[in-house]
């Protein structure tokens, strides 16, 4: 085939390949920041089987309100009714990740927060 006489790509061509760049940047950018974490606190499993998650945590990591107030919404069931809960080890690893977070970003003296077991720790 002469690549002279090739047809330009199309505006759908241009867009997949565009979006396909983009994901894979996304997914360097979070492959990145799992590795960056302690061993033990990196989310594997969650970032397998819920990469949306996993972007969502990876893009507010460095904003910690709005890091936590998406953490409680994941951990507290503010999803849609119709939706299972997450399997054992994406949610231990949530927690773990919660609770490492706390560590980096602990919260305002007189803030309440909650521990792994999901209840008020004393003010």
């Amino acid at each position: 085939m002469d690549p002279d006489s090739a047809d330009p790509p199309s505006q759908a061509d241009r867009t997949s390949t565009t979006q396909a760049v983009l994901t894979t940047e996304l997914s360097k950018t979070i492959v990145d920041w799992v590795d960056s974490l302690p061993v033990d606190v990196r989310p594997r499993e969650l970032t397998q089987r819920f990469p949306r998650i996993a972007r969502v945590l990876c893009a507010l990591w460095n904003e910690p309100q709005s890091f936590n107030q998406y953490m409680d919404a994941l951990l507290h069931g503010r999803r849609a009714s119709d939706r299972q809960a997450f399997p054992e080890k994406v949610l231990r690893e949530l927690l773990v990740l919660r609770d490492y977070y706390a560590t980096l970003h602990p919260p305002a003296v007189g803030a309440k927060s909650v521990t792994t077991t999901g209840s008020k720790r004393p003010e």
